[in-house]
């Protein structure tokens, strides 16, 4: 039998079934379990997901509201590996300069800068050292996983990319220097830097899935090939079915 480490948010439903699950398999610490069952709403498990040992095997049951990382709520978890999908999930590595001094986190769905105050930001983008876009106006810029590409990517006009496309949307927000530029698709091996441009006027700040960071300088990212998840779904309704009807407008 597997050994599972649960954990819920705070909702009296996610609560009662938390503990319905430990009371009928135990519980075990995160870094021995064979599974982690993760019990909530999206943000839930996206903020958890920095908290796992590396490689971990991870379970969500939906008890928020979309629920799109998530599985539907059961009780019967016996033999879940085998019969689970399984989507590896490696993170965005962020390096982030602020007034405040140097910052590094991780991000498995997106990281993004985003103007602070009323005036559009201006960025400039760099790819392996070399400038690709010396100034861009807008609201900010997305850099999405595939994973991440449904979510707030694709609500600002990004596509959504393959489970294992092994590429990276960038996604301008509400652009009007260059108007017309509507982001870029790159491969995920390379490295990308953003510069927030007269900053000490127009400030930024960075968003990296959950965690905020204030008056940023510049952001360098890079796919982090040492960390790795392993999300499980229930077969009938894998991950990549849901990526696939998004697309054609079938599910939300």
């Amino acid at each position: 039998m597997n050994k599972f480490h649960f954990n819920s948010h705070g909702s009296p439903e996610a609560i009662s079934l938390c503990d319905a699950l430990i009371k009928k398999y135990g519980q075990s610490p995160a870094d021995v379990a064979d599974v982690a069952v993760l019990i909530g709403g999206d943000g839930f498990i996206l903020h958890t997901l920095h908290e796992l040992p590396n490689q971990t095997k991870v379970y969500g049951i939906n008890k928020g509201s979309i629920g799109f990382l998530l599985n539907k709520p059961k009780t019967d978890l016996s033999d879940l590996i085998n019969k689970s999908a399984i989507v590896r999930l490696s993170p965005l590595s962020a390096k982030v300069e602020s007034d405040e001094g140097i910052h590094f986190h991780h991000a498995y769905n997106d990281a993004s800068l985003i103007r602070s105050t009323s005036q559009a930001a201006k960025l400039s983008l760099s790819i392996n050292n070399k400038v690709y876009m010396k100034e861009l106006g807008a609201d900010g810029m997305i850099i999405a996983t595939p994973t991440g590409s449904t979510a707030y990517n694709h609500s600002a006009g990004g596509p959504i990319l393959p489970l294992n496309s092994n590429v990276l949307a960038l996604t301008p927000i509400c652009p009007f220097s260059p108007r017309y530029w509507r982001g870029a698709i790159v491969p995920d091996h390379i490295e990308i830097k953003i510069e927030a441009l007269d900053n000490c006027k127009r400030k930024v700040h960075a968003l990296l899935d959950h965690i905020q960071i204030q008056s940023v300088q510049t952001i360098t990212i890079k796919k982090d090939l040492e960390r790795s998840l392993f999300l499980l779904f229930d077969r009938e309704d894998s991950l990549e079915d849901r990526v696939l009807e998004k697309q054609f407008m079938l599910s939300i």
